[in-house]
This record gives structure tokens, sequence and C-alpha cells, in this order.
């Protein structure tokens, strides 16, 4: 990934495909809802790039399948959840070599959350 993406992320996101996330980084997806009342109007409807997963806020996600997920617009990012998304057109190229395995990136989240948040997010 180029290092100009990550700069306009999350620092704790996670930039690789993981095992049961509800996307694919660099999937194409549109904004079809807000979920609440912090989320900007102005990208209700707009396309964008999923950039990164983010497990590590505090929003109650839950991993690995209820991530908040960045989204990387013409000249901005921000980040929803997997109900505010559709899916618009899959990436091509499936590069195994930019994924994570499952277990791996439960090593990532563990490493960014520290433990005891690890064990929240992670609760089933």
């Amino acid at each position: 990934m180029d290092k100009s993406m990550k700069v306009m992320g999350a620092a704790s996101g996670i930039y690789q495909d993981i095992d049961d996330a509800p996307f694919k980084i660099g999937d194409r997806v549109r904004v079809v809802y807000l979920a609440d009342e912090t989320a900007e109007s102005k990208f209700l409807g707009r396309e964008g790039v999923v950039l990164y997963f983010e497990y590590v806020c505090g929003c109650g996600q839950r991993f690995p399948s209820d991530p908040m997920i960045g989204v990387r617009f013409m000249r901005s990012f921000e980040e929803f959840w997997k109900e505010e998304l559709r899916l618009i057109k899959r990436r091509r190229d499936q590069d195994a070599a930019n994924k994570l395995s499952r277990r791996a990136a439960r090593n990532v989240v563990r490493n960014l959350a520290g433990e005891e948040q690890f064990k929240i997010i992670t609760w089933k």
C-alpha cells in the first residue's frame, strides 16, 4: 500500500484483508445509511474505497466481523459501520500477500488494544 494512504487513515487501522471481515481492502462501496447523529450527511450516497479496518477506538467493534471501516473518498476519508455501506465492486486482485490470517489479525488487534480491551472486542 502506498505510504500516503496510511497517512490518510487511522493510526490503529489494519490496512490488510482479514478473514471474516465484511469487506476487502480496495473494495468500492457506497454509503447507503447513516447509523447515528455523529455521521456527516454529506457522505450519504457517495462512493469510496475501503482503506482499513479499525477495532480499537472504543465504539463497540467486534473482531473480526464488525469493525469501523475506513473509506477513502476523493479528498478525504471517513469511518462507517458495515450496515452503512453497500458493495459496489469487489477489488479485482485478491493478493494473498496483502491478507492477514484471522490469527495474525487477532495478534495485531491484541497489540493495539491491550489485553483488557482485546477481551471486550473479541467477546462473543
